[in-house]
């Protein structure tokens, strides 16, 4: 008698974890999170600092340098 085709699991999803086929997957997936998280936050303040540069653009296109007006 044959014995039934052994079927492999796809992507690495094997019993006893999501990642436990892939090394190192879940820490992995945690530092691109962070990662994420520290990039959107150093968008926050660029965007910031961009509208404060924009202000004071606007502001020294319309003001005249020796009357201030």
């Amino acid at each position: 008698m044959n014995e039934p085709e052994k079927i492999e699991p796809a992507f690495g999803l094997v019993p006893g974890g999501i990642f436990a086929g892939v090394p190192f997957m879940g820490v992995s997936l945690t530092a691109a999170v962070l990662l994420l998280l520290i990039i959107l936050y150093f968008m926050q303040r660029l965007r910031k600092k961009l509208g404060e540069a924009r202000a004071l653009l606007e502001k020294m296109a319309m003001t005249d340098d020796l009357t201030g007006f």
